[in-house]
């Protein structure tokens, strides 16, 4: 991971203080050369095992929101693990910009293969600013 450029690591929030398997970060060149975040990383520590995604030439990467997968009837997943949760059992959002379009597009990744890039993506009518940095809760604030 030396020659990696990669900004904002996060964990699954569930684990938090506890010992964790899996990191999600922005991932920028895979070269040593200091470039913009151009995709996501999901890092196994345990194994050092990495999946990749890069996005489209001329978008740019964001932060990654992690958020803990949930059942149809709203509990949290249940997969029997040592925490009752996988970790990786996870979405992440990630606000990417297209410099071609000149807007926003917020990608929805399965944080088991991100890999396989976002299993949805919402275009916004405009851009958000670079460097916005954000968090996902539950609760509704009206």
């Amino acid at each position: 991971m030396e020659h990696i450029i990669v900004e904002h690591p996060h964990i699954n929030p569930l684990y938090e203080t506890k010992p964790v398997q899996y990191i999600f970060m922005s991932l920028g060149s895979a070269e040593g050369l200091s470039s913009p975040p151009l995709g996501y990383l999901k890092l196994d520590i345990s194994t050092g095992e990495k999946q990749q995604w890069y996005a489209p030439l001329h978008t740019y990467c964001e932060e990654l929101i992690v958020i803990p997968k949930r059942n149809n009837d709203g509990s949290d997943v249940d997969n029997n693990t040592e925490y009752g949760y996988d970790e990786d059992d996870v979405w992440l959002l990630g606000c990417m910009y297209d410099a071609v379009e000149e807007r926003s597009v917020v990608g929805i990744f399965d944080g088991k293969d991100i890999a396989q890039g976002p299993i949805c993506r919402v275009w916004l009518k405009h851009h958000l600013p670079h460097s916005l940095h954000g968090c996902f809760t539950r609760e509704l604030f009206i």
